[in-house]
Order: C-alpha cells, then sequence, then structure tokens
C-alpha cells in the first residue's frame, strides 16, 4: 500500500498527510474539476470544500485501518459513504 511505503520511509502523521493528499486530488474529479467543450473549469468554493471533506474522510479512514490493523473496515466505511453519498444525490436529484 502506498500508506505503508510512505510510513516505512517518514513517519505516521506524513504518511496521511500525503495519503490524505492524494485521496482528494483523485476524488476532486468527481466534483470540482468539470471538462467541457471550453475545456476544463474549476469550482472553486464548492471544489474546495469537497477537497476539505475528502481530506477529512480520508483520515478518518487511514485511523480506522490504523486502529483495526486490517484494510477491511475502512474499506466498508468508504462504501457505506460512497452508499450515502449516491442515495443522498440520487434523493436530490429526483
Amino acid at each position: 500500500m502506498i500508506h505503508e511505503a510512505i510510513r516505512a520511509r517518514w513517519n505516521e502523521r506524513k504518511a496521511t498527510v500525503v495519503n490524505s493528499l492524494a485521496f482528494s486530488g483523485i476524488h476532486i474529479l468527481h466534483h470540482g474539476l468539470l471538462l467541457n467543450e471550453g475545456g476544463f473549469q474549476v469550482l472553486w468554493v464548492s471544489g474546495s470544500i469537497f477537497f476539505l471533506l475528502m481530506m477529512i474522510l480520508s483520515w478518518i479512514l487511514s485511523e480506522c485501518r490504523k486502529r483495526t490493523e486490517s484494510i477491511w473496515p475502512a474499506v466498508f466505511l468508504h462504501l457505506g459513504f460512497n452508499l450515502m453519498m449516491n442515495i443522498t444525490l440520487f434523493v436530490f436529484l429526483l
């Protein structure tokens, strides 16, 4: 895992920060960075809020993995988060 490799080189805190930044950067493609006919569009305010929320989620998932010494509780927590987010989005879109 990326987190483990970074932790082996530096420490737990730096590994969590780098992991959270990477997680948030990847997930910004869901909201905050759009591609349309004119090229890329950046949603600065809502994208920044989404990025921060993803950083917090990633930190929670990292803590879950660290405390349980297993990746599976974090995987199921991530699955539950995604499920609730999708249900909420579809309820508001319908």
